[in-house]
């Protein structure tokens, strides 16, 4: 599932209400508006907690602007082994993330918002 949030804590319910209807494996999103998380460094005091936005059988990978607008997240259901690829994330609005698959192979997802103007 893709999704432009616009601000996800403003549409927390219908947010939850989707995901629990679709059950998406994977769950991706744009323009959270989010603030606090960052990949590979630890939350601020004032983070946003993903567990107030998220359902709670998903593992929740995000890149915050920290300002008004922008953010990215992966969500990946907690079945599927996944893990945050720090290494490859720069100062851009990105979000990599690796996952193991069924037959044992691995995929590497990748999130970006990208401001053209």
């Amino acid at each position: 599932m893709t999704i432009n949030c616009r601000s996800i804590k403003d549409k927390r319910e219908e947010f939850q209400t989707a995901v629990h209807y679709l059950k998406p494996d994977i769950v991706c999103g744009t323009e959270s508006w989010l603030k606090g998380i960052k990949p590979g460094r630890n939350p601020t005091k004032d983070a946003i907690k993903s567990s107030e936005i998220s359902p709670l059988e998903y593992d929740v990978y995000r890149n915050d602007r920290g300002t008004l607008g922008g953010g990215v997240f992966i969500m990946i259901e907690k079945s599927i082994t996944s893990i945050e690829k720090t290494e490859f994330i720069t100062e851009g609005e990105l979000q990599w993330v690796k996952i193991k698959m069924k037959n044992n192979y691995y995929d590497l997802w990748c999130l970006s918002k990208v401001n053209l103007l």
